[in-house]
């Protein structure tokens, strides 16, 4: 089964430790066993998602390797970057590998830009034209997978600042990890208000793809009443599929694998491989309103503010 136009999934989550790579690494492993192409971009200057797929970001600093940096530095196409993760999920996942230097990318983007603007004497509207192509650099490398991938996931740093914009901007859908606690969803209206205000003015194709509770303890109260009150504020955009608590899920992440590898017939196995489902359906409903969805044979198993904006998104 393939998609007539490539989606562009970004994990959104300025909170750390919510399950956002772990929610990136599994769906990406999920769509391939399901089938779809896909290339999963590392954001996060962690790196995590890239050593869940056997990359070693230390090697390919030393080496000088490629990697998603240069999309930004270099404005490198993302197909000359992508490397297929050979041997596992029908080989049909490939990545985007990161880079420990992505924390650092704005400020070194800005230097440079504040040596060119001395050494150029280039005006404030000029300035302002050069920022705008550091924002739209990785959306622009992006395209270069639109012919071969049908998904491209993005994994994001846990911050609201220049790398998820810049994801937010090339994204076609962004998905939001949380865990069931008050500090997960205090920090909502701030994401929520950052992509609305990049839909509002770059990007109008952004929308709200799913709320995804994870660490779900079932036997508690209080994990119910979370899930609740997400479900007042979110709606159908709240996933019914809930990644429980439990061992199973830890010790994939601390041994650099997949659910889908470690633990096949687990419950978290089957709850993200529901998960990705629930994501394909709402990506084929889209693509078939406007009669663009086509299902072939299904092979064998511009504003600064943005990165801070406020107010309330529309969930499209």
């Amino acid at each position: 089964m393939r998609l007539s136009r490539t989606q562009t999934i970004v994990l959104a989550n300025q909170k750390g430790g919510c399950g956002k790579t772990t929610t990136a690494v599994n769906l990406s492993a999920g769509l391939a066993l399901e089938g779809y192409r896909t290339c999963l971009v590392d954001l996060d200057g962690q790196c995590n998602a890239s050593t869940t797929f056997g990359i070693d970001p230390e090697e390919y600093r030393r080496t000088k390797k490629a990697t998603v940096l240069d999309a930004y530095i270099t404005k490198r196409p993302a197909d000359q970057i992508a490397v297929n993760v050979a041997g596992r999920f029908n080989d049909l996942l490939s990545i985007v590998p990161g880079h420990p230097a992505l924390a650092a990318l704005h400020q070194q983007l800005e230097a440079g830009l504040r040596m060119e603007t001395l050494s150029q004497q280039l005006s404030p509207e000029e300035e302002d034209d050069h920022r705008r192509d550091h924002r739209e650099r990785l959306a622009k490398s992006l395209e270069a997978l639109h012919t071969e991938f049908d998904c491209v996931v993005l994994d994001t740093p846990p911050e609201l600042g220049f790398l998820l914009s810049t994801a937010l901007r090339a994204g076609d859908w962004f998905i939001i990890p949380v865990f069931p606690s008050e500090y997960d969803l205090n920090g909502l209206q701030r994401l929520t208000a950052s992509a609305k205000k990049i839909r509002e003015r770059s990007n109008p194709r952004l929308r709200l793809m799913s709320v995804l509770v994870g660490n779900f303890d079932r036997s508690t109260v209080l994990d119910s009443q979370m899930y609740s009150r997400l479900q007042q504020k979110f709606g159908e955009h709240l996933s019914k599929v809930k990644i429980s608590r439990g061992v199973k899920i830890r010790e994939s992440t601390s041994h650099h694998t997949t659910i889908f590898e470690h633990a096949a017939t687990s419950d978290h196995a089957v709850q993200f491989l529901e998960f990705t489902r629930e994501v394909v359906a709402r990506m084929e409903k889209s693509l078939a309103d406007t009669s663009d969805v086509i299902v072939p044979a299904r092979p064998a198993a511009a504003d600064p503010s943005e990165e801070s904006a406020v107010g309330e998104v529309s969930h499209g």
